[in-house]
């Protein structure tokens, strides 16, 4: 199905619309890990920047407005750099009371996403040492083919203002 234009006496068919299609596609190229624990948000994260080597820095929660309870729902979000900028962890809270930011994943309290460069050794030595871990119950790489609300990942950073410089005219 094309859209018609008419300019003038010409009628233009867009046909290469109809030939081109918008794919709303996310980018797999992250690997994503649950984490099932009873440690609060702070102390995880602090155990994750000793363990990655990073630092851990809160940005802005994901909103969600649920109709059904009309409020919105939030979920914290940290990230982090590690590898010299070659790998970006970021760190969702995957559950706020009832409400859970990726139904699918309902049994982890925490969800990392980790993305660029990652192996899957460096993957398997991430779950294993976190694993280990007294409070930890569970962590598990979780694969994105499972994973059908990916859209929920997508979070948003503030960006730093900077004041603008102005230049004086000195005489």
């Amino acid at each position: 199905m094309g859209v018609a234009l008419r300019l003038g006496n010409y009628d233009y068919l867009s046909k290469r619309m109809s030939a081109r299609t918008i794919q709303n596609r996310f980018e797999d190229d992250y690997r994503l890990i649950g984490i099932a624990t009873t440690l609060k948000e702070y102390r995880l994260a602090y155990l994750l920047n000793e363990l990655l080597g990073c630092d851990f820095r809160k940005i802005k929660d994901i909103i969600f407005e649920s109709a059904a309870r009309e409020r919105n729902v939030f979920f914290s979000v940290m990230k982090a750099e590690g590898n010299y900028g070659k790998t970006i962890y970021v760190f969702f809270a995957n559950k706020n009371g009832t409400d859970v930011l990726l139904p699918e994943a309902g049994t982890f309290d925490y969800l990392l996403k980790l993305q660029g460069e990652c192996s899957d050794e460096h993957i398997h030595a991430v779950c294993t040492q976190v694993q280990q871990w007294e409070e930890v119950v569970m962590c598990c790489e979780i694969p994105l083919e499972r994973v059908k609300n990916k859209e929920r990942l997508i979070y948003e950073e503030e960006l730093k203002s900077v004041r603008p410089i102005f230049k004086r005219n000195f005489r």
